[in-house]
């Protein structure tokens, strides 16, 4: 018997483009891919393991000609909309009493806070969830099993 669900929220909840996010990315940092130091600050900055400034900081320092602004929004590009009706699903679940709901995401802070700023019924979503993880607030990200521990 299924007593929970876990959700994720890209691309679940929250459209996603990832591969017009790496295109973007490309272009305005002038590089073919992504290095192993470029890798590994944004997996830090996800678990929350460096703050907001520091990830900043390291793409400033490492793309002078951007300013914070500019990387923000290159960040924040693959972020798109929200479409109320996985709203309207979620809160049909919710009434239903049946499962606990849980939502596990692998988001980050200037993540969050785009979409605070940009869905306009992000309180209410949030409210349907029994937990709420946010892989920058527990220091722990997907695939790896400790998350789901």
């Amino acid at each position: 018997m299924i007593k929970a669900i876990i959700f994720d929220f890209g691309n679940v909840f929250i459209n996603l483009d990832i591969e017009g996010f790496t295109q973007n990315a490309f272009k305005h940092f002038k590089i073919d891919e992504f290095s192993e130091e470029m890798i590994a600050f944004n997996s830090f900055y996800e678990q929350g393991l460096i703050s907001t400034d520091e990830f900043l900081e390291f793409y400033v320092e490492n793309f002078p000609k951007l300013s914070e602004e500019e990387l923000i929004d290159i960040w924040n590009f693959m972020l798109k909309d929200f479409p109320e009706q996985r709203l309207d699903f979620l809160k049909e679940l919710q009434k239903s009493s049946k499962y606990k709901l849980i939502l596990l995401s692998n988001t980050n802070e200037l993540h969050i806070d785009w979409i605070k700023k940009n869905v306009s019924f992000y309180e209410e979503f949030e409210n349907c969830f029994d937990a709420f993880y946010l892989s920058h607030e527990i220091h722990l990200r997907k695939p790896n099993r400790d998350i789901f521990e």
